[in-house]
């Protein structure tokens, strides 16, 4: 027989089961009532809203976003949650610049001659190019070059037609301009780079997002145009505003008078990686990456709120923005952290839990398996459900530092991802739609999370590192 809790939180009677092999487990009363908060269809209604076309893939900035912000804060207050930003908001906010290509004020034409067809811009400078001379040495001389758009033929089959394509084409282009200050670059009128052009002008970008290569003006011609021996041009500067990010965040507090001042927490990230160039479907609706963790946080929320005593130790719930441009709503969490870092238990970060693996349902992974006990402490009290928390053998090591506890352990925390699945064939693209997701599988292995995660904040266990 395992421990037992309070007269409320009888956590669970271990009873040797003769007709299989294991344990059986009798949960009590108390936490039957709070699993039953992690509702299959409840599920569905929320990683069906965080996942639909409306919020168009949830991209950092975006109002996709903002409203999915919105609703996630509506969540955390509804289960009762107390808000951890300025005045009891749940929005812990951070100013970054963000910027867009400019639509008007492009100028490319024959000296006193008409301006000649255009595509548009690929990208523009921190200050406006300007060029007027021939199309010759004075060109080079003045930083502008004339390049063909890459071509598409030579990719490998699994990238054409991808989210990625573009992305790898212009990297070839940025690679080719060398030093140049401005780009003239020849493309054909179905080449991605026409779709990718449009999709900038039309919204704004964060600043400072992972690998963002130095703003360099690209301005796309039609391949067919013949460009005249003598160019004026001007290209102008990339626009500018300061946007504001939001990381939502709500506590549970513990009851026990010391131990409320340790917290675990339970983490996700809410933004994914918004519009695509897919012309067949251009919303990368994120739907297991990762509205299925932020469902997950939202259902553990209700859950452990639905207890009739809260649990000695504190829980934070939170949910990131900018995790796909390099974990940068973690990082803000963490530089200036609501709750002090040296009293976080651990960061349990849930991603991606809605696709299990073939012969993996009902079961769930651990990053950084070795490297705390953390996952033995969830695997033996997701067992009592049917739940297995197990170390993946390709991707538990090769992970660790992929998701937003590598934020935390940066500053010393111990911090560790759960998924339930992996890097599958929808993984950034236009088919993770929320209708492909396993739910009952998802239901079931968030109570197995709620199960280990009580052992923890009611004090039964304590994780270390290793």
């Amino acid at each position: 027989m395992i421990p037992i809790l309070s007269p409320f939180l009888a956590f669970c009677l271990v009873l040797q089961n003769p007709t299989a092999a294991g344990k059986g487990t009798v949960l009590s009363p108390a936490v039957e009532t709070a699993l039953r908060e992690i509702d299959l269809h409840r599920l569905q209604a929320a990683v069906a809203f965080l996942a639909s076309d409306e919020l168009e893939g949830r991209d950092t900035p975006s109002r996709g976003l903002r409203v999915a912000e919105a609703y996630v804060a509506a969540r955390m207050g509804a289960a009762g949650l107390k808000g951890m930003g300025p005045g009891g908001s749940f929005y812990l906010e951070t100013r970054r610049g963000s910027w867009k290509l400019p639509r008007e004020g492009l100028v490319c034409r024959e000296v006193s001659g008409p301006g000649l067809p255009q595509i548009g811009l690929l990208d523009a400078g921190e200050k406006p190019f300007t060029f007027r001379g021939k199309l010759d040495e004075q060109a080079r001389e003045a930083g502008l070059r004339i390049l063909r758009a890459p071509p598409t033929d030579d990719l490998p089959a699994a990238f054409r037609g991808s989210p990625f394509t573009a992305g790898i084409l212009l990297r070839r282009l940025r690679g080719a301009a060398g030093n140049a200050r401005a780009v003239i670059c020849r493309t054909p009128r179905n080449h991605p780079f026409v779709r990718m052009a449009k999709l900038l002008s039309s919204r704004f970008q964060m600043e400072g997002g992972r690998r963002t290569p130095p703003a360099l003006p690209i301005l796309l011609v039609p391949d067919e145009v013949e460009l005249p021996p003598v160019l004026d041009l001007r290209i102008p500067a990339r626009l500018r505003r300061e946007t504001v990010l939001r990381n939502v965040c709500g506590l549970l507090e513990g009851r026990d008078p010391e131990r409320k001042r340790e917290a675990l927490v339970l983490s996700a990230h809410l933004d994914h990686i918004g519009l695509g160039t897919d012309p067949k479907d251009p919303i990368r609706n994120g739907a297991d990456d990762d509205a299925s963790g932020v469902t997950a946080v939202l259902s553990l929320a209700d859950a452990f709120s639905a207890l009739p005593e809260r649990p000695r130790r504190s829980l934070i719930f939170v949910t990131f923005w900018g995790e796909e441009k390099g974990l940068l709503g973690s990082r803000a969490f963490v530089e200036d952290p609501p709750w002090p870092l040296e009293r976080i238990v651990a960061d349990l970060n849930l991603e991606m839990l809605g696709r299990p693996e073939k012969g993996a349902r009902f079961q769930a992974w651990m990053t950084g398996w070795r490297r705390s006990d953390l996952g033995k402490i969830l695997a033996e009290g997701a067992a009592g459900i049917g739940v297995r928390i197990f170390e993946h053998p390709r991707y538990s090591s090769r992970l660790f530092g992929a998701s937003d506890n590598a934020s935390f352990v940066a500053k010393g925390v111990l911090g560790h991802s759960l998924s339930a699945g992996s890097l599958h064939e929808d993984y950034h693209g236009p088919g993770d739609e929320w209708t492909k997701l396993d739910l009952p599988h998802m239901t079931k292995v968030c109570q197995g999370i709620f199960l280990g995660v009580l052992r923890i904040v009611e004090d039964l266990e304590t994780p270390r590192k290793r």
